[in-house]
């Protein structure tokens, strides 16, 4: 059974808004408010984060098994979740997203749905593991390698209503893994794109074919050691940019240099570098009030203008 907790605050204590006074800022601009988990520890591992319509964000927080529901003037105003696999309970959750009045956890075979109050109405079991998800144009997608697909439409019930995009194929669950595992989903100003982390690709769709393009980084590759594959990517993090025909991606340059660039791929598929952070950006989303929430593997959260960052 589920216990959830709505946590209505007096104080902003789980999340600092900055301003002038404190001076804070980085390459992406002064920070306007940020979340750690040395302030409150629910802030373990931050994944993903979604919106619903009223502005108000759910962060999911893979770490303490939890998601945070915080408003818009960033503070923390409620809680879903605690660890376990029973209904309603969250465990190696990957990603959130929030389609009309419902919130979906997903977490490999298993989705979670809440209303946007916390409340838990259902659970689905699917018969494939899903990796990467977005909303694009109403559309419910994820990822899978499961499938002779990559791509898969669900209706809220979690049923598949369509298979699509590149195939997945390979004699062995390693071989989908090395080829899919790790796909990206995007919401390019409404078109669907996927991006390999690894080796920096894009594929698209352009009439009934799908194509790929290289960005130009060569910062990644897969090796094998003890048995097991690993990688290592050349994109950190990336997101669509709302109303634009233009992604934000936190990328590596070199191999072995630890600074990581931040840049604006455009629609000839051109990386216009923005500058470098030392953040180690795990996941970022542009908020449709315009914010740049940045989760970092330091279980932190930090928020900035996004028009401040664009107009540098």
């Amino acid at each position: 059974m589920l216990r959830m907790f709505i946590l209505v605050l007096a104080c902003s204590s789980m999340i600092s808004v900055a301003g002038a006074a404190d001076g804070k800022s980085s390459v992406f601009g002064t920070i306007k408010a940020e979340l750690s988990c040395d302030d409150d520890a629910r802030v373990y591992n931050p994944a993903d984060i979604a919106w619903d319509d009223s502005g108000l964000a759910y962060l999911l927080c893979a770490g303490s098994c939890s998601v945070l529901i915080i408003d818009v003037e960033f503070k923390v105003v409620g809680e879903i979740g605690r660890c376990g696999e029973g209904p309603g309970e969250i465990e190696n959750a990957a990603t959130i997203e929030v389609v009309g009045e419902r919130i979906f956890v997903f977490q490999g075979r298993r989705v979670d749905v809440f209303d946007l109050s916390g409340a838990y109405l259902a659970r689905i079991t699917l018969r494939m593991d899903i990796d990467a998800t977005a909303v694009i144009v109403g559309r419910l997608l994820g990822t899978t390698k499961d499938r002779d697909r990559l791509l898969l439409s669900l209706d809220a019930d979690g049923n598949v209503l369509e298979e699509f995009g590149p195939t997945c194929d390979g004699a062995t669950w390693d071989e989908r893994y090395l080829k899919c595992g790790t796909r990206k989903l995007l919401n390019d100003d409404d078109q669907v794109v996927l991006l390999d982390p690894v080796f920096a690709t894009v594929s698209w769709k352009e009439g009934d074919e799908w194509v790929d393009r290289s960005l130009g980084l060569d910062s990644g590759g897969i090796w094998r050691e003890g048995g097991a594959a690993y990688k290592r990517f050349a994109v950190n993090a990336v997101c669509g940019v709302p109303g634009e025909d233009r992604l934000l991606m936190a990328y590596m340059e070199k191999r072995d240099d630890k600074q990581v660039s931040l840049g604006l791929v455009n629609s000839e598929w051109k990386i216009d570098k923005i500058g470098e952070t030392t953040e180690s950006v795990r996941q970022m989303k542009i908020s449709p009030a315009g914010e740049l929430w940045l989760l970092l593997w330091s279980s932190e959260v930090k928020v900035f203008d996004w028009s401040a960052v664009s107009h540098r």
